[in-house]
């Protein structure tokens, strides 16, 4: 492991190698979110129309807005300018990823239909003729993706050559909507949108012989660009937003008859479905986001989080667990755990807490000792806006837990053996939102807080509440706050990633940096947690895209003193996301997966597996 070392930095300022950046004063609090609700880290101050993933690695995203196409290469936590170009402003805009080779990209532009085969690096205008039409839709064929289907002003062409050459004109209608029946590759539908005569319904358009032939349908409603969904179980089934009317409607014989289903009247933008169980459904308009369990009969609101409610587009993972909403003021991520573990936390008597929150915001704490026995502290809420983030224990018997709030705001409970002994709020300033949460000997609790501008906050409270220290650091370009953690010696320790897999960790006195290393990463791994162990070095966990992770030992001058094991996940799927340790000398690590269940593995001084539990949602 290469390792790059700075020397101790001048009290408040931070350094890593090379960056020297001041520490302001915290004019005030800050929102992220993620599991279980909406969190945005741009790109900023764009519509995005459009949104992709990538199906072969979630973590890869593309985003599109009429204009210029951007790239996050971590689910969404940073983004980057993909197709520069300015293809022409406005109108609508589509993006199609090669299920089998992610590295081809299609983006539907206001110039016509561009490719990328190197994942985004690099552009090219590949038609159809006209080469100069505007591009509206683009589908590929799922099972032989060389075949593309674009949706243009001209009409609906096809290419069998993953955009060389394109056919003739396959239909005179501008197609708007595009998709393909899961099951049954060689039927794909098409929409249009009829601006000739108010309210402009739209025709459906069906082909069962790869685009051959066509039959088209009209409809009453008028379908949203975009909208369109096939059940991946039950290709029959369709549903689409209805742009002018509003609401969601269905079809469950191929798109020759539609109903209205639900409760939503706002006009829909975007619907989505969940691979996983195609009764869950996702849908968009202006009042924000929406989750239907039964078909689309019933509809509740799915916008913790979101800070914006003009939703443009929808993306949701082959997984349906990572759900991408496109919105008038950037991209918005959900991360959806039902009943998952969100944090962990050790008590003086090494019992680890584990904090669980379900898709209601509903808290409860699960307790584990080190033979793997476990107990429930109950459930707390939902309590409306609010939702858990964190929890850390203290010396003094107490455990943090700290709350977000939609307006901004963040909530700090401590908890003793009888509940909820008291709780503070802070804030709300707009950008702003409480991330983590440690506490230091004298029983002073540090939050640490990030800006969508980049900057990071890190405040301390006493236990009354009261605050005696707050400070700012940065923007520092490509890096991320992503946990802190207390040792015996009084520090904070910041743990820092940067896009490139760099890690970053500096040590903090009252806000104060006295010392900033940086590491050098590898490609596929991340850094996601800190923990100080009885040993006083500080823990560092790496997590691969993989699966696998290890812990790292960094002592106090930034030596690495041991890069551990790389352990594989215990049950496929899941991934550690969290770690903590005790005054016993084991570090815990928690596994998480999507469908809620985990593992709790206990980790020696040498980082080397000792036993571990498994345990299910809550």
């Amino acid at each position: 492991m290469k390792r790059f070392v700075c020397r101790a930095a001048p009290r408040g300022t931070l350094r890593f190698c090379g960056f020297l950046l001041a520490a302001h004063a915290l004019a005030a609090p800050l929102a992220y979110g993620g599991v279980n609700r909406w969190t945005t880290s741009g790109p900023f101050g764009v519509t995005a129309t459009s949104v992709a993933i990538d199906p072969r690695n979630p973590d890869t995203v593309y985003a599109g807005d009429g204009r210029v196409v951007f790239k996050s290469r971590d689910g969404g936590l940073s983004w980057t300018t993909s197709l520069g170009a300015d293809p022409g402003y406005g109108g609508p805009s589509g993006l199609a990823i090669d299920p089998l080779s992610s590295s081809n990209v299609y983006a539907a532009t206001n110039n016509g239909v561009f490719k990328s085969i190197d994942a985004g690096g690099s552009w090219a205008a590949v038609g159809p003729s006209p080469p100069d039409a505007r591009a509206y839709s683009l589908a590929i064929d799922p099972v032989t993706p060389s075949t593309v289907y674009a949706g243009t002003a001209g009409g609906l062409f096809k290419s069998t050559n993953g955009g060389s050459s394109w056919s003739g004109r396959l239909l005179a209608a501008s197609i708007y909507n595009l998709a393909f029946s899961p099951q049954t590759p060689s039927t794909i539908f098409g929409a249009d949108f009829d601006y000739s005569y108010y309210p402009y319904p739209s025709s459906v358009h069906k082909s069962t012989d790869a685009g051959a032939t066509w039959s088209s349908i009209s409809t009453s409603i008028s379908i949203t660009p975009g909208s369109l969904a096939v059940d991946p179980m039950n290709p029959s089934t369709l549903y689409a937003g209805n742009n002018w009317w509003g609401g969601v409607y269905k079809s469950l014989d191929s798109a020759s008859s539609w109903h209205q289903v639900g409760n939503l009247s706002a006009p829909v933008y975007a619907v989505v479905i969940d691979p996983r169980n195609p009764s869950t459904l996702y849908a968009a308009d202006d009042g924000g986001v929406f989750r239907s369990t039964d078909g689309g009969a019933n509809w509740s609101e799915f916008g913790t989080g979101l800070g914006s409610r003009l939703v443009a587009s929808l993306a949701i993972d082959r997984t349906g667990t990572r759900l991408h909403a496109g919105t008038y003021y950037g991209v918005f991520d959900y991360q959806i755990l039902s009943g998952a573990a969100l944090d962990l936390s050790v008590g003086t008597d090494n019992t680890a807490h584990l904090l669980f929150s379900d898709l209601e915001n509903r808290l409860v704490i699960r307790n584990f000792d080190s033979s793997g026995n476990s107990t429930s502290d109950g459930s707390y809420g939902p309590y409306s806006g609010w939702y858990a983030r964190a929890v850390a224990d203290g010396s003094d018997g107490l455990t943090r837990v700290l709350w977000n709030n939609l307006d901004g705001t963040a909530a700090l409970w401590l908890l003793g053996p009888t509940g909820n002994r008291t709780s503070y709020r802070y804030g709300p300033a707009a950008g702003w939102t409480a991330e983590d949460v440690s506490v230091d000997r004298d029983g002073t609790t540090h939050l640490l807080w990030t800006s969508t501008d980049g900057r990071t906050g890190l405040m301390s409270v006493t236990v009354s509440g009261a605050l005696v220290n707050r400070a700012t650091y940065g923007p520092f370009s490509g890096w991320l706050a992503r946990s802190i953690a207390n040792g015996a010696d009084g520090l904070t320790r910041i743990l820092w990633t940067k896009t490139d897999g760099t890690v970053g960790l500096s040590l903090t006195d009252a806000g104060h940096v006295v010392a900033a290393y940086r590491f050098a990463g590898a490609s596929g791994w991340t850094a996601r947690d800190v923990t100080v162990a009885s040993d006083n070095q500080t823990r560092i966990l790496v997590a691969n895209t993989d699966g696998r992770m290890v812990l790292w030992s960094v002592d106090d001058s930034g030596a690495v003193t041991s890069s551990g094991t790389v352990y594989g996940p215990p049950v496929s799927g899941q991934t550690a996301t969290r770690i903590s340790a005790g005054t016993d000398g084991l570090t815990r690590v928690l596994w998480t997966s999507p469908d809620g269940t985990g593992s709790l593995w206990l980790m020696g001084l040498d980082n080397v597996f000792q036993s571990s539990v498994g345990f299910g949602p809550e």
